[in-house]
């Protein structure tokens, strides 16, 4: 099955995405710089998580959003659809390195169970009647991640 693309006009159920996924080598996540959601989308990529939480490396648009993809090392960013046979090209010659990376930038940025805490944390304390600190500042500090959630450029 080496170089084939399937595709079915069936909508897939949703408790079969990650099965459908994990059988892929890499994610497309390209979106329309000409909208403005789509130029802001970064993390918020239901595509790029899926892709990201099954370790695929991904392959986006060469969006500011997705600068993450380069400085983390989890796929390439394209201009043009033209690109992606060398962005293909590219994970290919490193390709357990990508989803070594992929994987651990899911696991500390994206899992929702690892990533959580904090929030769950503030919840219990406003539950028995305390005042929440706002740490936001010094939890981006210590977690050595931008204010957006991904990992700071080394």
């Amino acid at each position: 099955d080496e170089g084939r693309v399937r595709f079915a006009r069936t909508t897939l159920p949703s408790s079969l995405l990650d099965y459908a996924v994990s059988s892929a080598h890499v994610g497309l996540a390209l979106y329309d710089d000409q909208k403005l959601n789509d130029r802001l989308m970064g993390t918020a990529s239901g595509k790029l998580n899926l892709y990201l939480k099954n370790a695929l490396p991904v392959i986006t648009t060469a969006l500011d959003c997705f600068d993450f993809v380069d400085s983390a090392g989890i796929g390439v960013r394209v201009s043009e659809v033209a690109e992606v046979p060398a962005a293909i090209e590219t994970i290919r010659r490193d390709y357990d390195g990508y989803v070594r990376r992929a994987r651990a930038f899911y696991d500390a940025t994206l899992d929702f169970a690892a990533n959580f805490a904090p929030v769950i944390a503030a919840l219990e304390q406003l539950r028995r009647g305390e005042r929440v600190r706002d740490s936001s500042r010094e939890l981006v500090a210590a977690s050595g991640r931008s204010a957006v959630g991904h990992p700071r450029p080394v």
